[in-house]
């Protein structure tokens, strides 16, 4: 049976995995991507990748209010508008605790990452390739932020008590965009 891709060859990318040990003794498996036809004028995908998985968070924040007023909207539910009582304090200081974490853990894993090596020299491939993790840790304790609004919301029965977590997290994410030169910065900074 013959082969019927609709890629060219140039258009195939191939994986290759490679299994190493890390120093504790696990087994990691590293996927390198090649394609015979490299885009110019793209020097990183995965900074495009951050970038989407950014917008997308940020998009995620937006729907947290949109399903607050939805169901708010649609639960006549008598309720008392202190029902939530210390529950509201619980949830503000977990969105306070995310938002500081989300400043400090993935700038301490990005520096360690990088180690000895200046963040200005590192090509933006690698750089990339180093913070992708911790970029991604801190998009998600600020999108956390906005999780704790809708929960607050759709437990008191009061759409207007996600806004103030979503503003909030929104900021902070807008804040957080993906760039080169937010990562070198981050990099830079212990």
């Amino acid at each position: 049976m013959a082969n019927h891709s609709p890629f060219t060859t140039q258009e195939k990318i191939h994986a290759q995995a490679k299994v190493a040990t890390t120093g504790q003794g696990l087994r990691v498996i590293r996927w390198r991507m090649n394609s015979e036809t490299p885009d110019q004028g793209q020097p990183v995908g995965l900074l495009m990748h951050l970038q989407i998985v950014w917008m997308a968070l940020l998009l995620a924040i937006g729907s947290y209010v949109a399903i607050a007023y939805f169901v708010g909207a649609s639960d006549h539910s008598a309720t008392d508008p202190e029902s939530l009582g210390p529950l509201e304090y619980v949830l503000a200081f977990m969105s306070l605790s995310c938002l500081a974490v989300s400043y400090f853990l993935p700038r301490k894993l990005l520096r360690a990452a990088v180690g000895q090596e200046d963040p200005e020299t590192v090509p933006l491939e690698k750089l990339v390739a180093m913070a992708f993790a911790p970029w991604i840790v801190r998009m998600a304790l600020t999108e956390s932020i906005g999780i704790y609004g809708l929960l607050a919301a759709m437990l008191s029965h009061q759409p207007s008590k996600v806004l103030p977590f979503a503003i909030i997290s929104a900021l902070v994410m807008v804040t957080a965009v993906p760039s080169e030169r937010a990562l070198r910065s981050a990099a830079q900074s212990s």
